[in-house]
Order: structure tokens, then C-alpha cells, then sequence
């Protein structure tokens, strides 16, 4: 193979060297255009979580400020026991109501204001005894709000006297 030397006078790059810089710039503009991607949508989910977790957490301080607090179950079935954690380890847990009665939250489309997380979204509030029935044991009131469209959960906790 015989190898065709430049002359002095022609400078300047090759079709060849520039469709490989091109090339190669392409790449790496591409792998760049990823991570921005990947980064601004990982941003939006924990934004997303921040709020529902701020939601949940002003949700327990509601459920908490209206009283929310079942009686403990005293049935000592290990299967139907539906609060009281010491009888069934497997409890589902008691509806927190407010002092009507009533579940004071609901579900819906879009939360309120000032939340901005997408909908929709359900509240869940139960109350749970993990320390048995008794005047000086503490419930664990719980509430989990599922939101969004690939149904996300955030739950906040608290243990009440």
C-alpha cells in the first residue's frame, strides 16, 4: 500500500475527520441530553413526594387536632382483631373519624391548595394499638396518601396517648 502525502500548501481537515467529529460531538450531546432528562424528571418526582409528604403530614395534625382516635378492639379472635397489634400482628387497622363520626378526609382529582402533586389521590387514616388495650397505651394513628398516576405513597405517623 502506498501512502499519498499532502502537499504543504493544502491544509485543513478531511471529509473523513470531520463526519467522525461529528460524529463522536453527536454522542456526546446526546449522552448529555439524557442525563438532563433523567435529572430534571428524578427533580420532579421528589418534588412531588416533598408535597404529598407535606400533605400527609398536615393531614395528621388534622386527624390528630379532631380527636382521630378509635377505641381499641378488645376481641380477642387473633383474626378479627382490627386494631389491637399485641392480638393480631396482621390488624388492618381502624378508620380514623372525626368527632361526628365521619372520615374527615377524601379522595379526589387534584389536591387542594397550596399542594401541587398530581392527582388523583386517596387519604387513609387507621389507628393501630402495637402496645395492647389499656388507659396508659399508646395508638399509632397513621395516614397514607397514594397519588398520581403510578399510585405513589407517602405515609406519615404519629403515636398519641
Amino acid at each position: 500500500m502506498k501512502w499519498r502525502v499532502r502537499p504543504q500548501w493544502q491544509s485543513g481537515f478531511t471529509a473523513v475527520e470531520m463526519l467522525i467529529t461529528l460524529a463522536v460531538t453527536v454522542v456526546f450531546l446526546n449522552a448529555f441530553y439524557t442525563l438532563f432528562n433523567s435529572v430534571s424528571l428524578s427533580s420532579s418526582i421528589a418534588q412531588d413526594d416533598i408535597e404529598a409528604s407535606d400533605f400527609a403530614y398536615n393531614s395528621l395534625q388534622y386527624g390528630l387536632g379532631t380527636n382521630g382516635k378509635s377505641p381499641c378492639d378488645t376481641n380477642v379472635s387473633t383474626t378479627t382483631n382490627t386494631n389491637n397489634l399485641l392480638i393480631n400482628p396482621n390488624a388492618p387497622g381502624t378508620p380514623v373519624t372525626d368527632p361526628s363520626g365521619s372520615n374527615p378526609w377524601t379522595a379526589g382529582t387534584t389536591p387542594p391548595a397550596p399542594f401541587t402533586f398530581p392527582g388523583p389521590y386517596t387519604v387513609t387514616g387507621l389507628v393501630f394499638y402495637p402496645y395492647g388495650c389499656g388507659s396508659n397505651k399508646a395508638a399509632k394513628v397513621t395516614v397514607t396518601i397514594v397519588y398520581g398516576p403510578n399510585s405513589r405513597k407517602v405515609t406519615h405517623a404519629a403515636y398519641v396517648l
